[in-house]
C-alpha cells in the first residue's frame, strides 16, 4: 500500500477539495492517507489520519511558523508521495525533492493575478509581487513530480515548464445532489435567492445590496447571504442601505447548511466584480448550483458570458450596475418556465461533464503514473 501525505497550512482540515475530494479518491483506491493540516488535534475521519499543526493568526507567523511545522510532520510520516495546496509550501515541496521524494504541487489559483487584487498588499508593491511571484513559479515549477491546476488557465502557466501537469477542476460531488431538483418551479413568494459570496467589494456585495433595493414591490425575493464580512465597517455599511431589509445574513455557514439552502433556492448569485483573477471560469459556487439545478446570475465577462450562453444555464449581468442585477433578479422570478429550463440543463451538464467523478479519475490516472520521480 503506499502512502500519501496531503499538507496545507491555509485550509481547514475538512476542505471540501482536499479533503472530501481528494483524499478520499486517495483511500477509495487503496492509499494510506495523512493529511497535516491547521487544526487542534490529531483525529483520523473516513481512512484519512489527520495530523495537526498549531496556525497562528498571523499572516507572516503563520507562514514562516505553519510551513516549519508543515516541514518537520512531512518528515516524519514518511510517505511515498507529497501533495501541497498552498504556495506558501512550496519550499517544503522543493525540500521533499531535494530529500529525494515524489511531490505533486496542487495549484489553486492564479495567484500572480491573485496578488493584484488583494487589498491588504499596499497597491504599488502589488505589480512587483506579482511579477516576482510569476517568477518564482517558473523557477520551482519544473522540480516537482507534477502539477495539479484547477482549470485550463492555471495549466497554461505551467505546461511548458512540467511535462507532468494536469487539470482537475473543483467540480461538485453528485451525491451532495442525490435528485432531480424540483424547487425553482414553485411560484409562491417570497423566492430565495442563494449567495455565498460574503460581504466583499470582490464578490460586489454593495452593488448587490443596491440592486435589491431596485427591485419593484410585486416581486418578494429576499437573498440568502452566507460568508465572512470582509470587514465590520463594510458590514455596517451595508446594513444601512434600503436593499439590507431583502437579505437574510447567515455569516459563516458549514457545508450541509449551505446545501439546505440551494436546496430552496430559486437561483444562486455568482457575481465577480472586475478584477484579473475573477476573469476565468473556475467559481465552486458556480458549479454546485448548477448541479443543484438552480440557475445562475454571473458577471459578464466574456468567458463567464461564454459559458453561460453555450450552455443555457444562467444570465450575465454588468457586476458595477445595480440595475443591471436587478433587471436580472426580476426576470427569473416573474418567468417561472424560464427559470425551470435554465434549471434543468444546469443539472443535466452537471451530470454529464461537470462533476467531480469525472475529474477524479484524471487525478487517480496521474497518480498511476508516478514512483520515485
Amino acid at each position: 500500500m503506499k502512502h500519501v501525505c496531503v499538507m496545507t497550512s491555509v485550509h481547514p482540515p475538512f476542505d471540501v477539495r482536499i479533503f472530501h475530494k481528494e483524499c478520499k479518491a486517495f483511500v477509495r483506491s487503496g492509499y494510506a492517507v495523512t493529511l497535516i493540516a491547521p487544526t487542534h488535534e490529531d483525529v483520523t475521519v473516513d481512512g484519512v489520519n489527520i495530523k495537526a499543526i498549531r496556525q497562528s493568526r498571523r499572516r507572516l507567523t503563520r507562514v514562516l511558523g505553519a510551513t516549519q511545522r508543515v516541514y518537520r510532520e512531512a518528515i516524519r510520516v514518511k510517505a511515498d508521495i507529497y501533495h501541497f495546496h498552498d504556495p506558501e509550501l512550496i519550499p517544503v515541496g522543493l525540500l521533499l525533492r531535494i530529500c529525494g521524494r515524489t511531490v505533486v504541487y496542487d495549484v489553486h489559483e492564479d495567484v500572480p493575478a491573485q496578488i493584484l487584487s488583494k487589498h491588504w498588499i499596499p497597491k504599488p508593491l502589488r505589480r512587483l509581487l506579482s511579477i516576482l511571484s510569476r517568477l518564482v513559479e517558473r523557477l520551482v515549477a519544473r522540480h516537482f513530480s507534477a502539477i495539479v491546476a484547477a482549470n485550463e488557465d492555471i495549466a497554461e502557466h505551467f505546461r511548458n515548464l512540467n511535462q507532468r501537469t494536469i487539470i482537475v477542476h473543483n467540480y461538485p460531488m453528485l451525491q451532495e445532489f442525490p435528485q432531480p431538483p424540483v424547487h425553482i418551479s414553485r411560484s409562491e413568494s417570497p423566492q430565495l435567492i442563494a449567495n455565498f459570496g460574503g460581504i466583499s467589494i470582490l464578490r460586489a456585495a454593495p452593488v448587490l445590496i443596491d440592486a435589491l433595493a431596485l427591485l419593484p414591490a410585486n416581486i418578494s425575493a429576499r437573498m440568502a447571504l452566507a460568508g465572512t464580512a470582509e470587514s465590520e465597517v463594510l458590514h455596517q455599511q451595508l446594513r444601512r442601505r434600503p436593499g439590507w431589509d431583502r437579505v437574510d445574513y447567515h455569516g459563516q455557514i458549514d457545508r450541509p447548511q449551505m446545501l439546505q439552502l440551494l436546496a430552496v433556492a430559486s437561483v444562486a448569485i455568482v457575481v465577480y466584480s472586475p478584477a484579473p483573477n475573477h476573469l476565468s471560469v473556475r467559481s465552486n459556487r458556480l458549479f454546485e448550483a448548477l448541479a443543484a439545478g438552480v440557475p445562475v446570475i454571473v458577471s459578464n465577462f466574456p468567458q463567464w458570458q461564454d459559458f453561460v450562453e453555450q450552455h443555457g444555464c444562467g444570465v450575465t449581468v454588468d457586476p458595477t450596475d445595480p440595475m443591471s442585477i436587478a433587471a436580472a433578479i426580476e426576470y427569473l422570478c416573474s418567468h417561472d418556465e424560464e427559470r425551470l429550463a435554465l434549471g434543468r440543463r444546469g443539472r443535466a451538464i452537471a451530470e454529464g461533464r461537470f462533476n467531480w467523478r469525472v475529474e477524479e479519475s484524471k487525478l487517480l490516472e496521474l497518480y498511476g503514473t508516478l514512483g520515485a520521480s
